[in-house]
Order: structure tokens, then C-alpha cells, then sequence
């Protein structure tokens, strides 16, 4: 390039939803069990965003949960709660039950905190982070049989975690 300094370099695959957003004003379609790869938490995205789902992404799950979790990271609570829920309504998915129960997390709502964190970690078994929050939550409410029940879900990737095994002996333990 004729500046190096500026050579910012190319858009990857983690990119492509976003490019696609800027190029057609809508996000593409995914699968709920498709990974994300990337949350654009940018206020300019946010406006794309919010003009997609009033648009040609109105019924797009994809488009609503990255709109929710842009709202959640700007503190826009309701709007999150909003989005979240009209994703999970399209599509049942994880991220926007994740969503869900991190706002009820935010309003100080325990239950509703412990039973959407296990919904969201049941639908995505394989996911060590939300495996480690979900077992964590669980442990900390003292919900010992839903923290058992949910380790026996997990393929033997999770169970064989430290972190894990941490977390269910003190269960396993109180439960008999």
C-alpha cells in the first residue's frame, strides 16, 4: 500500500455478518446452533441494527439477539429485554436466553437468573463458558439438584474440566 501505517488490513470471516449489514442494510440468516463469532458493540452498528429488524430482518433471530446484546452493553435494559425476547420467539436460541438471564442478573431476580442460565446452557451443551457460568450460578443459589441434573447433560469435555468438578462434588456432596 502506498501508507503502511494506514493498512488496517482486510475484513475476515469473523467480519462477514457486519460487512454484510453495511453492504444490504440487513444481517444474514444463521442457525441458532451456528456460532457467533463477533458482537459489533458500536453505537453506528447499533443504528444499522435497529433498522434492519424494522426492515427486511424483522423476522431474523440473528439480527434481534445482536440488537438486544447491543443495547445490553449500552445499559439499555428494556430495549434488551425486548429484543431478546422477539429473537428467542423467532428462534429458540442460547445466546438470547443468556441475554435474558443476564438482565435478570441486572435486576437482582436470582430465580429467574438461575433458570435462564441453565435453559440457555442445555440448549448448548458444548459451550464451556456457559457451562462454567451455569454450574457457577447454580452452585452459588444452592440449587445442588439442578446443578447435578445439568452436569450429567454435558458430554464428558465439560465433566472432565477442574472447574467443573469443583463445582458438582460440593452438590453431589449436599445431596447424598
Amino acid at each position: 500500500p502506498m501508507t503502511p501505517h494506514l493498512d488496517f488490513g482486510t475484513l475476515g470471516p469473523a467480519q462477514a455478518d457486519w460487512s454484510t449489514l453495511l453492504a444490504t442494510g440487513n444481517m444474514p440468516e444463521k442457525a441458532p446452533d451456528e456460532p457467533v463469532e463477533f458482537f459489533m458493540l458500536d453505537a453506528r452498528f447499533t443504528v444499522l441494527l435497529e433498522k434492519a429488524v424494522q426492515n427486511g430482518s424483522a423476522d431474523n433471530w440473528y439480527a434481534h439477539m445482536q440488537l438486544g446484546m447491543s443495547y445490553f452493553a449500552s445499559g439499555r435494559m428494556e430495549e434488551a429485554h425486548r429484543e431478546f425476547t422477539a429473537s428467542n420467539a423467532l428462534s429458540a436460541n442460547a445466546l438470547s436466553l443468556y441475554g435474558l438471564a443476564q438482565i435478570a442478573r441486572y435486576r437482582n431476580d436470582a430465580a429467574s437468573f438461575g433458570a435462564l442460565i441453565m435453559r440457555a446452557s442445555k440448549m448448548d451443551l458444548d459451550n464451556v463458558s456457559l457451562a462454567c457460568e451455569a454450574m457457577g450460578t447454580l452452585s452459588s443459589l444452592g440449587w445442588n439438584e439442578e446443578l447435578n441434573f445439568l452436569y450429567s447433560l454435558y458430554p464428558e469435555s465439560i465433566r472432565a474440566l477442574g472447574r467443573v468438578k469443583l463445582l458438582v462434588i460440593p452438590a453431589l456432596i449436599k445431596t447424598g
